[in-house]
């Protein structure tokens, strides 16, 4: 893997262009609000220039392992709340 400092333009914090902008004689300004930075970027042949810590975007099975887990822990805390609920109304009625 390539790594290096990189030129890049950044709008909306978000890099636009790696390497220098090209004006194409005047004909293509950066766009508003845009700045020119220097970045540790690294190289890969399947996603091309990416900046330093960027992560790899999840596969769909891993998105849908991921899914999984969080709706059962959100079944999971709902059923504690529906409890909790029991429990406080059972006090207050008492």
């Amino acid at each position: 893997m390539i790594q290096e400092v990189k030129t890049v333009v950044v709008l909306d914090n978000e890099i636009i262009n790696v390497g220098e902008w090209d004006y194409q004689e005047g004909q293509n300004s950066l766009p508003n609000g845009a700045t020119v930075e220097e970045r540790e970027m690294f190289f890969t042949d399947e996603y091309g220039w990416r900046e330093v810590g960027w992560a790899l975007p999840m596969t769909l099975e891993q998105e849908n392992k991921l899914l999984k887990l969080q709706n059962q822990a959100n079944a999971e805390r709902l059923e504690f709340m529906e409890d909790l609920i029991a429990e406080i109304a059972m006090k207050v009625y008492e």
